[in-house]
């Protein structure tokens, strides 16, 4: 990596806070909370090379909680705002460096849980401090979680898409499970369903699997209409029924 011309790589920060950008792997610094720092352009059969010139310094942020890739641009959420970036960044020399300065995005709201951030077809779903929001293609933020609003104060530990369902799931610690329809634009909620983490196994053929705070895996079957051995029963809330016009 020397050779060309190339800066010197050197090993990334702890961090808790990373994701993939324009074949880059970026994180924030554990020891500056407002501090991004990307790696170079990824070579094929090749690890992620990090050197100490490559990084970003969000001034206006008070600290950074999550970071995702959004339609070609790198969306910083903080607790109380929203900033993005675009460009393809520096070359492996640190020349042409086409990032954009941090952009603001109009609104109040951030991301307060980064295990409550999923990427779904309207644009991004995210736990802010006033509840559920959804930052759509527009770069509006959206708030998306009026009808869950009672279960603000559980803990997120989950957002998963289930795609073929059109559902997004987000699985608590300490109560419900929340999920939204995005075709139908509707919420419901599962009991029975508390975990410590979940994910879509692709060597289960897809299927959602989800750890539950007593220790045990349940991976979701398309044939068992049961949970754990007990039938699953639904309810239903409609709306105030007049007898006259029935």
């Amino acid at each position: 990596y020397t050779n060309g011309g190339q800066i010197e790589n050197i090993p990334p920060p702890a961090s808790l806070i990373l994701t993939p950008y324009k074949n880059r792997l970026v994180c924030v610094s554990s020891e500056n909370p407002k501090k991004l720092i990307y790696s170079k352009k990824r070579v094929p059969l090749s690890p992620v090379d990090f050197v100490d010139v490559f990084s970003i310094v969000l001034n206006k942020a008070t600290r950074i909680t999550a970071l995702s890739e959004f339609d070609q641009k790198l969306i910083i959420f903080e607790p109380n705002q929203i900033f993005y970036i675009t460009g393809d960044g520096p070359t492996s020399t640190g020349a042409q460096n086409s990032f954009s300065d941090p952009q603001a995005v109009t609104g109040d709201v951030g991301c307060s849980n980064t295990n409550s951030m999923v990427l779904m077809p309207l644009g991004l779903m995210f736990q802010s401090n006033k509840g559920i929001y959804l930052l759509n293609r527009s770069l509006e933020t959206v708030y998306i979680g009026a009808e869950v609003e009672q279960y603000n104060n559980l803990t997120i530990t989950s957002a998963e898409l289930i795609q073929n369902e059109n559902q997004i799931r987000y699985l608590t610690s300490d109560g419900r499970c929340l999920i939204y329809d995005y075709f139908y634009g509707k919420w419901s909620t599962w009991t029975n369903h508390s975990g410590n983490g979940a994910t879509i196994w692709q060597g289960g053929n897809g299927d959602y699997v989800y750890l539950r705070t007593d220790g045990r895996i349940f991976q979701q079957s398309s044939t068992s209409y049961k949970d754990d051995n007990d039938p699953i029963e639904m309810s239903i809330t409609t709306s105030w029924v007049k007898t006259n016009g029935i």
